[in-house]
C-alpha cells in the first residue's frame, strides 16, 4: 500500500497543471480538490514513515490511530466511538488525526 500513495501524489499533482479537466469548472474544481487532498496524503505519509521507526508497540498503535484518523476525515468517516475502548493516548492521537484531517480539508 505504501508504493500506492506517492502514484496518487502525481496523479494529484497532475490535476493542478491547467487543462487537466474537461471543462474549465470541472478544471478548477479538480484543483481544489487536489490542493485539499496533497497535504492530507503527505501526512499520511509521515504518519506511516513514523509508525516503522517506532520503538514501541504502543507508539506503533498511537500511529495507525492517527493515520486512521486522517483517512476518516477524507473519506468522512468517524470511528470515535470504537476508539474510545482503546487507551486514551491511542483515543487522542485517532481524535487528533481525525480534527486535523477535517481542519486540512476545510481549508482547502
Amino acid at each position: 500500500m505504501n508504493a500506492v500513495l506517492p502514484a496518487r501524489r502525481k496523479d494529484l499533482e497532475d490535476l493542478k497543471k491547467p487543462g487537466s479537466g474537461r471543462q474549465d469548472s470541472d478544471s478548477l474544481d479538480l484543483q481544489r480538490m487536489a490542493e485539499t487532498i496533497i497535504p492530507l496524503v503527505a501526512r499520511i505519509e509521515w504518519c506511516r514513515r513514523r509508525r516503522r521507526q517506532a520503538p514501541t508497540q504502543h507508539e506503533v498503535e498511537g500511529w495507525c490511530a492517527e493515520e486512521e484518523g486522517l483517512w476518516d476525515a477524507l473519506f468522512e468517516r468517524d470511528h470515535t466511538d470504537q476508539y474510545r475502548h482503546s487507551p486514551p493516548s491511542v483515543f487522542e492521537r485517532y481524535a487528533m488525526g481525525l480534527e486535523d484531517g477535517r481542519a486540512l480539508i476545510r481549508l482547502g
